[in-house]
Order: structure tokens, then C-alpha cells, then sequence
């Protein structure tokens, strides 16, 4: 089975992908269904590129995507958008992700928010965590752990909503 491979280049803005043969990945691939749920994700980047990249290997993995370019649009996605996760960029122009990740936590208690970042000082990933993320993920990635990671959140919030009170 030919699948994506994300590759970082030296400009941290830009990612490509090539088509590879990956076992692991493959198997990943065909078990992504989740009992045939597809799950609702929005991802935050202001970078174009990236979210192609996202959309169209995410929605390989089995998830539908939508997507936002700065933290006011995650926010007005949301409130008019169910999602089961949030994929949010930490550096965007505006509104950034830290904020974007606060305000969205605050209106949405449950709902899973991950950051996908260049960033891997531990201070930033305090201040995400601080912010109201669930799991900090720094670029480059495998897109294998990533939605891993991304069907991990959204079990843990589906549990924690259907627990007794």
C-alpha cells in the first residue's frame, strides 16, 4: 500500500510528503475506522501548505477535516461546528494558539485540543498545557502517531461525557 510520509524541510514552514511503502502505516491505515466512525476534526494553521498536507492525509486515516487559518476563526468554527478534536497551531498571526486553545477551552470543557507546533521549548509546552491543551505534538511528526494521539483524545472525551455524574 503507498502512503504519505511527511518530511520536515530546513524552512520549518514548508512540509512535503512522498508517496512510500510503510507496513506499519498501511495496517494503521486500514484500522482507522473506528467501528466506521469518522470523526470530526478541525485543524488550525496558518500555513496553507500544512493543512492541505493535514486535510488530505487525515481524511486517508479516516477523519473529516475542516480547517481554520487563525485562532477568531477556530473560535467562531466552533461555537457554530461539533468537533471531536482540535488540531491548533501554536504561532499564527492574530490571535495565537495559546489564547485561541484558552478561549476555546473555556467554552468547551471536553472537547480534545492538541497542539501541533515547531515549537518544543518546555515553557511553550507548559503554557499550552497551562492554556487547556490535552497533548502537545511537535513538527515534524509522524502522521501515524498523530492519529493515534487524535483517536486517543477523542476516546477519553467520548468516556468522560458518557461517565455517570
Amino acid at each position: 500500500m503507498t502512503a504519505i510520509l511527511l518530511l520536515q524541510a530546513t524552512n520549518l514552514s514548508r512540509m512535503d510528503f512522498m508517496p512510500i511503502n510503510d507496513g506499519a502505516l498501511a495496517r494503521t491505515l486500514a484500522t482507522s475506522s473506528d467501528a466506521g466512525l469518522r470523526h470530526n476534526i478541525l485543524v488550525v494553521d496558518d500555513d496553507s501548505g500544512i493543512r492541505q498536507v493535514l486535510r488530505v492525509t487525515l481524511r486517508a486515516f479516516g477523519f473529516e477535516v475542516a480547517e481554520a487559518s487563525t485562532g477568531e476563526q477556530a473560535i467562531q468554527l466552533t461555537a457554530k461546528c461539533l468537533f471531536d478534536a482540535v488540531l491548533l497551531d501554536m504561532d499564527m498571526p492574530g490571535m495565537g494558539g495559546v489564547p485561541a486553545c484558552r478561549e476555546i477551552r473555556s467554552r468547551f470543557p471536553l472537547l480534545p485540543i492538541l497542539m501541533l507546533t515547531v515549537r518544543d521549548r518546555h515553557e511553550d509546552k507548559l503554557d499550552a498545557f497551562r492554556a487547556g491543551a490535552d497533548d502537545y505534538i511537535t513538527k515534524p511528526f509522524h502522521m501515524s502517531e498523530l492519529a493515534t494521539r487524535l483517536r486517543a483524545a477523542v476516546h477519553r472525551a467520548n468516556m468522560a461525557q458518557e461517565a455517570p455524574r
